[in-house]
């Protein structure tokens, strides 16, 4: 099913089961009126692109509220600890 974008928010499907156009008209068949470009600009609507395919490990997808933006996972620098020294000694006080 296709993604819409209303008011430039991250794209989904359109789950509404009613809608009133601003003739006072109503639809209640989302698979034909998400395909009608002009009752979609109408209530709000903007089609989404194809959501791009990306490494979920590798990738973040993210929407800048007209289009998709994949931007790369930055790897977490490795902090190693520094060892602790612990003298001994084998004198009695």
């Amino acid at each position: 099913m296709d993604l819409f974008s209303k008011n430039g928010n991250f794209p989904a499907e359109v789950t509404q089961f009613r809608v009133r156009l601003p003739d006072g008209l109503t639809r209640t068949d989302a698979s034909q009126y998400t395909q009608d470009a002009e009752v979609m600009a109408l209530l709000g609507y903007v089609k989404a692109p194809p959501k791009p395919e990306f490494d979920l490990a590798l990738q973040i997808l993210s929407w800048n509220g007209a289009d998709w933006v994949l931007s790369d996972i930055e790897p977490e620098p490795i902090v190693i600890p520094e060892p602790i020294v612990v003298e001994v000694t084998d004198s009695i006080i």
